[in-house]
């Protein structure tokens, strides 16, 4: 049997303001001290996007070894959940900032070549806040703040094989300087799609997605369990089906949350509140100047 898996990775960028407004992204203040009209989504305010932002996504996917995308554009994500203040995300889709990239594990000739499908820019939501049994409280200092998502290709076959990705990924993106990428603040997250296939009986699991994983340990610990689960649905040939699932840490297992939406469900439709990004060759080629010496395989002649 042979287990497959992809990643999503949002990683917080370090501007100084948010992504669409002027608010501050230093988040360590009083719940919802660091808020606007824009960042809570009130009628009638129009987003100005960070420029600083676009330069990050494109450092990012220079590291990466992605094409950066001349023309890219915004669009909103409908969907509701409680930290989302405007009941839609504003993010990328079909025209994404970078695309097609590689990330290298492992060393001599055990290294292996992984997929990088996209780089996109996008905001982040809100935060909730468990604070008594039967209440929930929501920050909204968060909501706007700048992100990246990097979406690999599903390249990864184990727990191991992840962690070591992740680690080189991290270190990456610190040496260049567009995150501090803290995993236990939330600027360092990843969720994980996995299933298992019977490459004798060519039948597969259904993928289950793990949600909201902020350390190595738990990704590790994650992806074991999930493995296990999987292999004993083949081998019982029991009926499987995608889903959204969380690790427990304290019982060392994953829980089921719900089905997982498809990309229809979303509704993706342009942000035309922002005008599309275009860039020039120019403008790429002194972003790529700017990392050299920084990587070994960024700049050159």
């Amino acid at each position: 049997m042979k287990t497959v898996i992809g990643l999503e990775i949002h990683v917080g960028l370090l501007t100084k303001s948010k992504m669409f407004c002027s608010c501050s992204t230093d988040l360590g203040n009083i719940q919802n001290s660091q808020c606007c009209p824009v960042c809570l989504g009130m009628p009638g305010v129009l987003p100005s996007l960070n420029k600083k932002v676009i330069y990050y996504g494109i450092m990012a996917g220079l590291a990466l070894n992605c094409n950066i995308n001349k023309r890219s554009k915004m669009v909103r994500k409908n969907y509701f959940c409680p930290e989302l203040v405007k009941g839609y995300q504003i993010t990328q889709y079909d025209e994404p900032l970078c695309s097609g990239g590689f990330l290298e594990i492992g060393r001599g000739d055990t290294i292996k070549k992984i997929g990088i499908n996209r780089i996109h820019i996008e905001e982040d939501t809100g935060e909730s806040i468990h604070a008594y049994e039967d209440e929930t409280l929501l920050d909204y200092n968060r909501s706007g703040a700048p992100l990246i998502e990097i979406i690999t290709e599903p390249h990864l076959n184990s727990g191991e094989e992840t962690r070591e990705f992740l680690e080189t990924l991290k270190d990456i993106l610190k040496c260049i300087g567009v995150s501090d990428v803290k995993t236990g603040e939330g600027s360092f997250c990843f969720d994980v799609n996995i299933n298992v296939v019977d490459t004798g009986r060519n039948i597969s699991t259904d993928i289950t997605k793990l949600k909201n994983l902020n350390s190595f340990k738990s990704v590790t610990k994650a992806i074991e369990f999930e493995e296990n689960r999987h292999r004993q649905l083949i081998e019982q040939n029991k009926d499987t089906c995608r889903g959204t699932r969380h690790r427990d840490d304290v019982e060392n297992r994953t829980r089921i949350m719900g089905a997982e939406a498809v990309t229809d469900e979303y509704r993706y439709f342009p942000e035309t509140d922002i005008m599309s990004i275009v860039l020039s060759d120019e403008e790429i080629n002194e972003i790529k100047k700017s990392l050299t010496g920084l990587l070994p395989y960024i700049g050159g002649s």
